[in-house]
This record gives C-alpha cells, structure tokens and sequence, in this order.
C-alpha cells in the first residue's frame, strides 16, 4: 500500500473516526499503536509486524522501568 493510494486514505480516515469517537477516553493512545502497527504491516508485510511490536514493548517496558 502506498501513501498516495486511495487505501491509505481510507485507512487514515477510518483511523481518525475511531481516534475522535473514543474522545477523552484511554483507548485513544492504544487506537494509535494498534494503526501504526497495521499501517506498517500493510507497507511491508507480516515479519515488520512482528518486529514493529516486539521493539515497541520492549521499549514501553524500558520506558516504565525508567
């Protein structure tokens, strides 16, 4: 999927209902994670998924140890 196609914007658009829906509530970062990591996944395939998430708790983790 590229950042020029029609998908993309779709994507984005879905993305940010879901986002002003779920205003004020603490869903709202994890709707975030859960794009970032599908938008990844939908440019470069399923290995980037699972490397985009394990990197992002390790460094949550580290984060909240910190």
């Amino acid at each position: 999927m590229s950042i020029k196609s029609l998908n993309f914007l779709v994507f984005v658009l879905l993305v940010f209902c879901v986002y002003y829906l779920l205003e004020k509530t603490r869903l709202q970062k994890y709707v975030l994670l859960a794009a970032s990591i599908l938008c990844v996944g939908m440019m470069s395939g399923p290995a980037s998924v699972v490397l985009i998430t394990l990197l992002a708790l390790a460094i949550y983790r580290i984060a909240i140890h910190m």
